[in-house]
């Protein structure tokens, strides 16, 4: 059995996902604070492109969620095993994982051709040991974790514009 993979257009994602978060309106203010942050990212990649993929998690990708609030942890350990790229957290509790790879590293990306990749393998053995790991200390808090595979390419700042939920 292969794994299939249906790519959802954004609103429909968002529909899904939490449909009073997709019909809020988005305030002026974030919007302008979007587009300076992704407009540094770009540059930032641009000025990077040739460090390798931790240094690009830790010094341009991190910094585009730093932009805009998020509490970020690059390189977080999981008890002495492997790294996860970068965590987005919520009090001081893992709720994005995101897993990065290089551009030109598209054999281990996920995509809608590729969904069977060592990206996905990754997210999802990070998501299950974070699980466990909550089990174990008899925390209750949720345990619903969003992965986000970027290959940490140039997003244009023209397709910003279709982001407008």
């Amino acid at each position: 059995m292969s794994l299939t993979f249906q790519a959802l257009e954004p609103k429909i994602f968002l529909d899904l996902f939490n449909p009073l978060y997709a019909k809020a309106p988005i305030l002026e203010s974030e919007y302008k604070k979007f587009h300076k942050a992704l407009e540094t990212y770009r540059q930032n990649l641009e000025s990077n492109a040739n460090q390798n993929e931790p240094t690009i998690v830790a010094s341009v990708l991190k910094q585009l969620f730093d932009n805009l609030g998020f509490e970020t942890m690059p390189g977080d350990k999981q008890d002495g095993k492997s790294e996860i790229d970068l965590s987005l957290r919520n009090n001081g509790d893992i709720e994005v994982i995101i897993e990065a790879k290089r551009r030109e590293n598209t054999k281990e990306m996920f995509s809608q051709a590729n969904p069977n990749c060592k990206a996905l393998h990754e997210c999802i053995l990070y998501y299950l040991r974070e699980r466990d790991e909550k089990r174990s200390h008899n925390n209750t808090s949720s345990s619903r974790i969003l992965m986000i595979f970027t290959s940490l390419r140039v997003v244009s700042l023209d397709d910003s514009l279709n982001l407008k939920r």
